[in-house]
């Protein structure tokens, strides 16, 4: 079902924009609320403009973790929190004291790895099925494929979540538990975690899985007709046909054309000229805050930014 909140089938609470986990959760609340590091040009205060926006209704549903919010698990996908969150391990020192577990995936041992509960290796470039960093910066999808085996351990993003979700489910069964109920209000069986993502075993490897992204976006207008991932495969990449509806895409405020490069702040159209009080910017990963009392891993969610 679409929400008008967010424009597409995913619902509002199941998107954590980075900004109001990085205000309400960790200490930059006070940091962008700092004159001597504010712009001196600006009206008001950080918090007013934030209010403002929220007031408005322009974040309706995203507009969490609110700051009573109480997080037990952090899921860490190919963002390296502790590297590239500014402060580092200052800024992160009050949100990790309050952690009950904090798990890693990643192909490298970073920092985030490093204080991190438990270490998930993830396949490295060319060991999985994988695009190089599709977004605003390139006009091309690439097509990264696997030509070796993951080493040791290492799976793909994708076979680490199945098989945790296939985890939590027979942990489940053995404790007599039959459904939790997700931030949207939804009830979710726990024996459905594999079939849901799965979508009942359709996505039965990273292979149909990759193939559905392509064919999707050809759908939704941002490759050509007919793109599918042995036509990728022919190529090694494929020139997108337009800059999408996510809101990333949307703050470039330009439109993509066949021959010339992507220039951002270029585009008349009414869309792009909405003036917005809070910029929109990329989500690199996608930590989730799961209210105490409900169990840790039953509420799972990361965007990969291993070899996208």
């Amino acid at each position: 079902m679409m929400d008008e909140r967010t424009g597409d089938d995913v619902p509002a609470e199941a998107n954590t924009p980075p900004v109001f986990w990085w205000y309400n959760q960790m200490d930059f609340r006070e940091r962008w609320n700092n004159p001597d590091w504010s712009d001196r040009s600006m009206a008001r205060t950080f918090d007013e403009y934030m209010n403002a926006a929220i007031e408005a209704g322009w974040w309706d549903g995203l507009d969490h973790p609110r700051k009573d919010a109480e997080p037990q698990v952090y899921i860490e996908c190919g963002g390296n929190t502790f590297r590239r969150t500014r402060g580092g391990k200052k800024s992160m020192a009050g949100l990790w004291s309050r952690l009950r577990a904090v798990i890693a995936i990643d192909f490298k041992f970073n920092a985030t790895v490093q204080n991190a509960d438990y270490f998930l290796p993830a396949a490295q470039h060319y060991e999985k099925v994988a695009f190089s960093i599709p977004g605003p910066f390139v006009a091309n999808l690439t097509l990264a494929d696997k030509i070796v085996e993951p080493a040791g351990e290492a799976r793909s993003e994708w076979d680490i979540f199945l098989a945790i979700l296939g985890a939590v489910a027979e942990r489940a069964k053995e404790r007599g538990l039959e459904a939790f109920t997700a931030p949207d209000g939804s009830i979710t069986r726990y024996d459905r975690l594999v079939a849901g993502y799965t979508m009942g075993g359709y996505y039965k490897d990273e292979e149909t899985v990759a193939d559905e992204q392509i064919r999707d976006s050809a759908l939704a207008g941002t490759l050509p007709e007919g793109a599918t991932l042995a036509k990728l495969r022919e190529t090694g990449f494929m020139r997108f046909t337009s800059m999408g509806d996510e809101p990333h895409m949307l703050g470039q405020a330009t439109e993509l054309k066949p021959d010339n490069v992507i220039t951002p702040f270029t585009s008349t159209s009414s869309l792009a000229n909405r003036s917005y009080l809070l910029p929109s910017c990329p989500v690199l990963y996608r930590p989730r805050v799961v209210p105490r009392g409900r169990r840790a891993a039953t509420d799972l969610q990361a965007q990969s930014n291993h070899g996208r």
